[in-house]
């Protein structure tokens, strides 16, 4: 990621081609960070974007080409659900696991040509086959605006990650390794307990000389997207390893 002490720019211009490579770029580069013999894919939330017309947003999800073992959904805190994968390979006594769905957020400026809006992981802890997963936290960048957000930064989800465990029907695992045909208790697999052994990773401050500029990040290309997203999602897999 580029360091400058200018003033981020805004609103750079990407071709379809480098949106569509970054995306795939990444989902190769999550496949080998995963090792689960998984098959990604970024899918777009209009089809046929590269001719959507000027003004129109556009939004890129990542998913597996299966459902099951290692790849499911969760509800988002902003609404809808996503898809997510299963950081680790092992689940926990309990059933449940970690999980991360990514989401970029785009603008349509004109044909085949884009603005990055937005970009995020989102990070939750469940069990297999339940929507009602508990979010976590974020680790998002957001276009450098007037408001004074770091770039990129974390937003933790303190208050359901202390809750307790979500409330609804029985939760079940999939492919169980045990192969046992009866569900985890619920209560159970859906706590996770202390984030305390968590290290968030922090960046930046010599982007310019004052507060708040000095903690903005421009992801200026499709390089430095895919080093963010990469090296986050690096960084969560070594932190849930401690839970």
């Amino acid at each position: 990621m580029r360091q400058s002490a200018q003033r981020p720019r805004r609103g750079m211009l990407w071709a379809a081609n480098g949106v569509s490579s970054v995306h795939t770029r990444l989902a190769r580069s999550v496949e080998q960070h995963l090792d689960h013999s998984l098959q990604l894919r970024m899918e777009p939330s209009a089809r046929g974007w590269r001719e959507l017309p000027p003004g129109r947003p556009l939004c890129f999800d990542m998913r597996g080409n299966y459902d099951g073992y290692y790849v499911d959904y969760a509800l988002r805190h902003l609404g809808g659900r996503c898809y997510v994968v299963r950081l680790l390979p092992d689940l926990t006594e309990s059933g449940s696991a970690a999980w991360a769905g990514w989401r970029s957020n785009w603008h349509v400026e004109g044909v085949e040509r884009f603005t990055l809006k937005a970009a995020s992981w989102t990070f939750f802890w469940g069990l297999p086959g339940r929507e009602e997963k508990i979010q976590l936290f974020r680790a998002e960048w957001h276009e450098p605006g007037a408001a004074d957000a770091p770039q990129p930064h974390w937003n933790v989800d303190a208050k359901l990650a202390s809750a307790g465990p979500p409330v609804g029907s029985q939760a079940w695992t999939p492919h169980s390794k045990e192969g046992g045909s009866h569900p985890p208790d619920a209560t159970d697999g859906s706590r996770i307990g202390t984030l305390g052994r968590l290290h968030l990773a922090m960046g930046g401050w010599q982007n310019a000389a004052l507060h708040p500029a000095c903690w903005k990040c421009t992801l200026s290309g499709e390089d430095d997207l895919l080093a963010w997203a990469t090296h986050t999602l690096a960084h969560a897999l070594t932190e849930f390893q401690r839970l």
